[in-house]
């Protein structure tokens, strides 16, 4: 792009999100199907190594993702790059193995993905639509919402990322709801066939017309014929009935809408090689990451014509996407399940909900700022001299306020306030009650800043702090610890961080 283009929101995010699709001779470009959803472990390790590879001003890909902005590292990792993501071991299938940093170091897929090294299958975990896709989802195929139908669903346990497939579970819950909305979806569109066919009645034409037609809406991709067969018994059964072909539609739709093929990620996972996507799955992967919703009809159809395929045309249509507000929606949800804030509604017992939800929206206001109007990244947030506040979060800062409302502050001179970690809204997610708790908010920082763990305290291991009053402070607490031989080995990594 020439210098004095003007570029939209999101552009250096959009920009690098292709960097991992360029192929030598600017021929097309091969993203490649490994396993459609990372372990927990695999997730946070290729997020947060692209931090620090950032921090350490490296000039590898990984590291231009990270200083493009977050959701900018899972797009490319899912459609951009191929090679080892990680090999199960025998205890936890969906974790990767020992790695070049010992056992609680999992083989790098970051370095993996972008370097040149042979590719293995790893084990598959499907996911399930997340609450707020599914919602989505239908109200952008049908525009009808289904949000009170779908009310009874429960949100998903981070894992830790909330789109995590081995934290997913399917109960009699999402049962009763998929069909309450294929039922309520129904009745909205009422005699909704003459949409996909030009004629009502039961031969194999017709029913094969609607089949098709509706099969590519709802699964956003061309049936196979052995699909459509299938759904033809439906038909069978209604005509056997004597009820009207409108009823089969409305059958079929139903049924389409209760199919694993609409609920799950599906993506053929058949054989032992790694294949590359197909146009359908790489539109599929890049809609929900870059808006946690379907294809659109322009993505769709470009997957059918073959032009989807070279970085440019990616590129592309992820620059159409990311123009959109679901694309920013879509990155806030990612950065609050990066930092967990979902912790904060029941942190800190002495904040009312008025309060929690200001330090909430002080903290997604900044990333949106840092990610879509600076054009900044994760190094970007986590030392931004700025941020957004209200008169009561800015007095609780010990700043002057600069007027009602939300404002600007500037906070070059302020230290102890800048980046995104000393926000209220991280800070109680990550506290103790109403106290801090430097192992909370260690262990945060070691997990998913620095995608280091450790393991629970061994049996019999005693971990209460008795030789100090109840009212020690944190800090004198930690340095206990940090005596102790048998704390000494864990906490050392972990209690420091927690100091700034």
């Amino acid at each position: 792009m020439a210098a004095n283009q003007s570029q939209p929101p999101g552009a250096r995010y959009i920009r690098e999100t292709t960097l991992g699709l360029d192929t030598p001779g600017g021929g097309a470009a091969t993203p490649h199907l490994a396993p459609p959803m990372l372990s927990n472990r695999e997730a946070r390790y290729l997020l947060c190594s692209s931090v620090m590879r950032a921090v350490s001003q490296s000039t590898t890909m990984c590291a231009a993702l990270a200083r493009g902005g977050l959701l900018t590292v899972l797009v490319a990792a899912t459609v951009g790059c191929s090679g080892r993501i990680g090999e199960a071991d025998s205890a936890d299938p969906s974790s990767p193995g020992p790695g070049p940093s010992g056992p609680t170091g999992p083989t790098s897929p970051a370095d993996a993905a972008c370097g040149d090294v042979t590719s293995e299958p790893t084990p598959v975990i499907v996911a399930r639509l997340t609450r707020t896709e599914y919602i989505r989802t239908v109200q952008d195929l049908f525009g009808v919402d289904v949000s009170a139908e779908a009310e009874p669903l429960p949100f998903e346990i981070r894992a830790p990322f909330s789109t995590t497939a081995v934290a997913q579970s399917t109960d009699i819950q999402h049962i009763e709801v998929f069909s309450a909305v294929s039922n309520r979806v129904a009745d909205a569109l009422g005699d909704f066939s003459s949409t996909y066919a030009d004629c009502a009645v039961f031969t194999a034409e017709c029913e094969r017309a609607l089949i098709a037609g509706l099969g590519a809406k709802v699964f956003r991709r061309p049936l196979r014929s052995d699909e459509v067969e299938a759904y033809r018994s439906i038909f069978r059964v209604v005509e056997a009935e004597q009820d009207t072909f409108q009823m089969g539609a409305r059958l079929t739709l139903r049924s389409m809408l209760q199919s694993p093929q609409f609920l799950y990620h599906l993506e053929d996972s058949r054989g032992q090689t790694i294949r590359p996507l197909t146009p359908h799955e790489l539109a599929r992967r890049v809609a929900y990451l870059v808006w946690r919703a379907a294809p659109d009809d322009q993505l769709v159809a470009a997957a059918a014509s073959g032009t989807l395929s070279t970085a440019a045309q990616i590129e592309s249509h992820v620059r159409r996407l990311a123009a959109d507000p679901r694309a920013q929606e879509a990155s806030l949800a990612f950065f609050d399940d990066w930092v967990d804030l979902t912790r904060l509604e029941r942190a800190v017992r002495d904040l009312d909900d008025e309060v929690k939800a200001q330090m909430r929206e002080e903290t997604e206001r900044l990333v949106q700022s840092v990610l879509w109007s600076d054009e900044g990244g994760l190094v970007d947030l986590l030392g931004v001299n700025y941020t957004f506040a209200t008169p009561e979060l800015a007095d609780r800062y010990g700043i002057s306020s600069a007027g009602d409302g939300w404002r600007r502050y500037d906070l070059t001179e302020v230290a102890s306030r800048r980046g995104i970690l000393t926000h209220g809204s991280i800070l109680a997610a990550h506290a103790n009650g109403n106290r801090p708790a430097f192992v909370s908010r260690g262990l945060f920082l070691l997990r998913s800043l620095l995608c280091r763990d450790v393991p629970d305290p061994a049996a019999g291991i005693d971990t209460n702090i008795t030789d100090l009053p109840e009212t020690a402070s944190e800090r004198a607490k930690s340095a206990e610890r940090l005596e102790r031989g048998a704390c000494t080995g864990c906490h050392s990594s972990f209690d420091p961080l927690a100091y700034a």
